[in-house]
């Protein structure tokens, strides 16, 4: 098993509108956001093993996934505003 030295950022989106109760126990390591008919989580997954308890969270509720997506790490640094590389 690869283990990662820092999380990775994620991007998960859901077709529908996913309500907080069934994402709850998902909440303190993801924002989520509704949009265009789509349920987005972004957050950070330390390693195989978190995303795929994820996954199966999600698909147990038989959510259908649109895309799973690791973020570059330069793309998370100019949107993150926690970022220590932020100007």
């Amino acid at each position: 098993m690869v283990e990662h030295a820092t999380p990775r950022h994620y991007e998960i989106v859901i077709r529908g509108h996913v309500s907080h109760r069934l994402l709850r126990p998902l909440l303190d390591d993801f924002v989520v956001t509704h949009a265009d008919g789509r349920t987005r989580l972004t957050g950070n997954i330390v390693d195989p093993s978190q995303l795929h308890g994820v996954l199966q969270h999600l698909t147990s509720f038989a959510l259908e996934l649109d895309h799973v997506n690791r973020v570059d790490d330069d793309a998370t640094a100019q949107t993150d505003p926690n970022s220590k590389d932020t100007p």
